[in-house]
């Protein structure tokens, strides 16, 4: 088997698993194999012979009407209410290839087609009524399922635009809000990785959600239904909330089990850093589902003040990875052992080391696998690891780490690989970075890790943590993060390596609240410590 017929096969048995109908005949799956690697698109049959389907879709096409924008954010809004308010699994996203965006729903076992077409309509009435030429799938008796040229499952080449349709994740949905499809093939591992994090939807799952939605709408189930519920029948239904803004919730009792989960997790869902100045700044450490970015001018110890917060994190139980696309993972072990023992990180990478320094080294790397490297990851990073690959690590994380939230720190983010062609050569540098950054912050809401990105800023950054850095760059990144972390330099430079340099690392933004924490820096060892400012007080203050 070849690779790439490796690849289309991953791909193809991932569409099987999620889309298909179990008895897909295998001329349906060669043609569908046929697709993927750029030929005529495909025609499945996503309705089986007792009339029921196991496929759900739910399509905006106004991108090609200059609707991209208003449609990226209904269906980001729908996307969230089917797992805040249903109780859903994730959905598929993609878009078409021309005109637009679509939402898919795979069901793990068939269901009526009335059914299906029923919970569809009901959710567009909950969630998109000021849509109306939003398309269903299925949709009404003769309605074609694709239109004339186009592409009825993901990713396909349309025959009309020389777009390829693909499965995106949420993050980059803004991406495709001007077009809605990329000109090259895309890259079929990673799509079938995207689709791997997605379950159908079980039975009882989809049975409960389209009673939520026959109440909310129509504000009474059917009589053959209403059992212990007759009650309710007579109740008036809640206004349909607008596009983008949330639906009503439902009484604060009936998230008891969540709150409580809450309470009792959450030294596990924050990940605690070295300085405890920052910790408290930052309520705990770094949150599970959050993004966080570290901006710094160039050679300011970005990297070095991450590192010191991986090996916290590791030494504390929780799975950490650094994906760094500049530095060797020699590097970063020999910084490690540079600041366990206080020896200049150049003699160690140089082999300039006495004999009894030799031992010491050998030593100290015996206790650093046995302790930190336990947990530590160092991934040497090139165009071949994005988004997908670091998504697969956290999720086998949080799997082999029970109840302990990853750290995941990306070094440094302008060079991250989305996977999406059009993106990742996207001619705006301040686009495709805040494309970048949404994207990782749905990374970690969609693995539950903590995420860390590093970015440069440019030229040295103001002096004062509520004037935000300049620069469009810069900027594009703030809307997308849960918090802003600015380093930047409190006073000279020193003439040697072997003297610390006094550092203020600013928490800029964080659920509104800003402060600053001082960090002395010992450039030769690449350490840091919190700095203690008279009478032995940590150097620590909120604005």
């Amino acid at each position: 088997m070849t690779q790439d017929t490796a690849r289309t096969q991953r791909l193809l048995d991932q569409l099987r698993r999620l889309f298909l109908l179990p008895e897909a005949p295998a001329p349906e799956l060669a043609a569908l194999q046929r697709q993927l690697m750029g030929g005529e698109a495909a025609s499945p049959a996503f309705t089986d012979a007792q009339g029921r389907v196991r496929l759900m879709a739910v399509g905006l096409h106004g991108v090609s009407r200059g609707q991209g924008d208003a449609h990226c954010a209904a269906l980001l809004h729908l996307g969230k209410a089917l797992i805040e308010d249903l109780s859903l699994p994730e959905a598929a996203f993609s878009v078409n290839g021309r005109e637009g965006y679509d939402l898919w729903l795979p069901l793990a076992e068939p269901v009526p087609a009335d059914e299906a077409r029923e919970f569809l309509s009901l959710l567009q009435e909950a969630y998109l009524p000021e849509l109306p030429a939003v398309r269903l799938r299925p949709g009404a008796a003769g309605d074609a399922a694709t239109p004339a040229g186009g592409v009825a499952l993901p990713p396909g080449l349309h025959a009309a635009t020389a777009l390829w349709s693909v499965f995106i994740a949420p993050g980059l949905a803004p991406s495709f809000s001007a077009e809605a499809g990329i000109d090259l093939p895309p890259n079929l591992d990673k799509q079938a990785e995207l689709l791997a994090r997605l379950e159908p939807i079980p039975p009882a799952l989809f049975q409960e959600a389209l009673g939520r939605l026959r109440q909310r709408v129509r504000g009474a189930v059917p009589a053959q239904e209403a059992g212990a519920a007759a009650a309710c029948a007579q109740a008036e239904a809640p206004p349909a909330p607008a596009v983008g803004e949330r639906a009503a919730p439902g009484p604060l009792a009936g998230v008891r089990d969540e709150l409580m989960r809450a309470l009792t997790d959450t030294a596990a869902a924050v990940v605690a850093t070295p300085f405890p100045g920052l910790t408290s700044l930052l309520h705990g450490g770094f949150r599970a589902g959050r993004l966080y970015l570290l901006l710094a001018p160039p050679k300011a110890g970005k990297t070095t003040l991450a590192a010191h917060c991986l090996d916290h994190a590791a030494a504390n139980g929780h799975p950490a990875l650094y994906a760094g696309y500049e530095m060797a993972r020699e590097q970063l072990v020999h910084g490690a052992l540079a600041r366990r023992l206080k020896l200049d990180a150049r003699r160690i990478e140089g082999g300039l080391l006495a004999p009894e320094d030799v031992v010491r080294v050998a030593a100290a790397l015996d206790a650093y696998l046995a302790r930190e490297g336990q947990a530590l990851t160092l991934w040497e990073a090139d165009a071949a690891v994005g988004l997908a690959g670091l998504a697969a690590w956290a999720r086998a994380a949080r799997e082999s780490f029970a109840g302990r939230t990853p750290l995941l720190v990306v070094d440094p983010l302008p060079l991250l690989r989305s996977g999406i062609a059009a993106l990742d050569a996207h001619a705006d540098a301040a686009h495709r970075l805040g494309a970048l950054a949404a994207a990782c912050k749905d990374l970690a809401r969609g693995t539950g890790a903590a995420v860390l990105a590093l970015c440069p800023a440019g030229g040295p950054l103001a002096g004062d943590v509520q004037e935000l850095p300049d620069g469009r760059e810069v900027q594009a990144l703030y809307g997308a993060a849960d918090g802003v972390l600015v380093l930047q330099a409190s006073g000279p430079r020193a003439a040697d390596e072997a003297t610390p340099q006094r550092l203020q690392l600013s928490l800029a933004l964080h659920r509104g609240r800003t402060g600053r924490v001082l960090l002395d820096h010992w450039r030769a060892f690449h350490a840091m410590e919190e700095a203690a400012v008279g009478e032995g007080q940590p150097g620590l203050a909120r604005d």
